[in-house]
């Protein structure tokens, strides 16, 4: 069961920044049919070598034990980077999924009777679905909501009319209505902003 203390509203936002290329290459002026090249030589990450690989392996094992998803999955996402086709970033980044997925269990179970949202704010939705959470649940613990986006983010009001419906499907109502997205971590379900979403890496699985 995902428990938590209360209804965190939180502005802010995670960027994983790729690793630093280690060099650069030097071409003649006037080259221009190599200037494509010369920035995807800058954009790409240093090769790892086999103990850069190791040491990655091990701290993605770390955070997966400590159930950091987030943590593991950007790691994860560093080491296929750094070694396309790493059989064993895939097979991480396809336990993280499978993860969370399984952690969407309780709240299917989790029966909504009723939900009645006119022009309402996320703020005043998140907190009704923190307080039903508990009414609802058997171990009567409330489920902690966080919602994360950058500063000035705007967001739409909610207007919904549910009967008997899981926990689940109102969070996918509830995001999809307003252009975000969730996710659910071992403390808490994250409401947050998606990114453009930039091309998958090679050999890494699909996105959920």
């Amino acid at each position: 069961m995902v428990v938590g203390g209360g209804c965190v509203v939180a502005a802010s936002a995670q960027v994983v920044t790729p690793p630093t290329p280690g060099g650069f290459v030097m071409r003649p002026i006037g080259d221009s049919q190599n200037i494509n090249a010369n920035i995807s030589v800058l954009q790409q990450p240093p090769q790892a070598s086999p103990a850069l690989i190791q040491t990655l392996r091990m701290r993605i094992d770390g955070l997966m034990r400590q159930r950091r998803y987030d943590e593991a999955e950007a790691a994860a996402m560093d080491l296929l980077q750094r070694s396309p086709n790493n059989e064993h970033a895939i097979a991480y980044l396809r336990l993280i999924q499978s993860a969370r997925v399984a952690m969407e269990v309780p709240l299917q179970k989790l029966i909504v009777p009723k939900i009645e949202f006119r022009e309402a704010t996320l703020s005043d939705v998140l907190g009704f679905l923190h307080k039903v959470s508990g009414e609802i649940s058997a171990d009567k613990k409330p489920i902690s909501f966080v919602f994360h986006a950058p500063p000035g983010t705007t967001i739409p009001t909610v207007t919904l009319s549910l009967h008997q419906v899981p926990m689940l499907d109102v969070l996918r109502y509830v995001t999809a209505t307003t252009g975000l997205a969730y996710k659910v971590e071992p403390h808490a379900v994250i409401i947050y902003k998606p990114q453009p979403q930039a091309p998958p890496a090679p050999g890494a699985p699909p996105a959920p």
